[in-house]
């Protein structure tokens, strides 16, 4: 049987075991006011449904060190971090951040973050990672 689950806060939504606040809730509304997102991170994206809900059915190895490239508000990042995988957060615009924070706080989770390209990632910089994912990366060539 379906279990209820009571929110944490007005306005998330339970999605892959984690909590997600909505476009409606106050702690986004208020983070909009402070950071602007330039790079498309601006909203959660469906891409990350689709990798949780393929690491929800294909498990990464226990305690595996993960970088979420171009993690955005960072569903992708909480959702491995609360199955117990170390995560690193890459994303080109450091205002995207703050989301991922507040959401990772929401689910008592912590994601170490990076700011850059993935093109700025050296061999030793992915060296340190057993699994790379990244659901939805924009780029283009810069001018």
């Amino acid at each position: 049987m379906p279990e209820l689950l009571a929110p944490p806060a007005k306005n998330t939504f339970h999605t892959y075991g984690i909590w997600l606040y909505t476009e409606k809730s106050r702690a986004i509304k208020n983070l909009k006011k402070e950071h602007n997102p330039s790079v498309h991170g601006d909203k959660h994206w469906d891409s990350s449904y689709l990798l949780m809900d393929y690491f929800t059915h294909n498990p990464l190895k226990k305690k595996s060190r993960i970088l979420d490239v171009g993690c955005g508000w960072g569903p992708t990042s909480i959702y491995l971090a609360n199955a117990g995988h170390a995560v690193t957060g890459l994303d080109v615009d450091d205002h995207v951040f703050a989301f991922l924070d507040v959401q990772a706080e929401l689910n008592g989770v912590a994601i170490k973050t990076r700011q850059g390209a993935m093109a700025s990632m050296k061999k030793a910089d992915l060296s340190k990672f057993d699994v790379i994912v990244g659901g939805d990366i924009c780029f283009w060539r810069a001018p």
